[in-house]
């Protein structure tokens, strides 16, 4: 993946709340180093972390408590992985751990040419 500063988008799955969306995401990307904050039903975070040959390695703060993120680079831009609450031992799939998504959000401007691929 290439270095991306910016706006992400993403969601993480939890039984009981579904899939909620991550909002408001600023993330910056220098191709080792991922550090960023946002939002979501939890409420505000940081995130940092690291990625190394496709692995993605990621720490969620919220004022309350982390949230441990481990994905790779799914050869579209995306993280995809697991979520888990690093403070338990015996997880429960579903409930204290759970799937997510995070990626870079690069929407054309709206007058940008529209480019044959062909």
């Amino acid at each position: 993946m290439r270095p991306y500063t910016g706006p992400w988008q993403g969601w993480w799955e939890q039984e009981g709340f579904g899939r909620q969306a991550m909002e408001g995401i600023v993330m910056s990307f220098d191709g080792h180093h991922l550090r960023g904050r946002g939002a979501d039903l939890a409420g505000e975070y940081e995130m940092e972390g690291i990625s190394e040959n496709g692995q993605v390695a990621l720490v969620k703060r919220y004022p309350s408590h982390p949230v441990a993120y481990n994905g790779e680079w799914n050869g579209e831009g995306a993280i995809t992985g697991v979520w888990w609450f690093p403070w338990v031992t015996d997880h429960v799939e579903g409930v204290t751990r759970g799937r997510f998504s995070l990626w870079p959000e690069r929407l054309p401007a709206a007058d940008a040419p529209i480019q044959d691929i062909n």
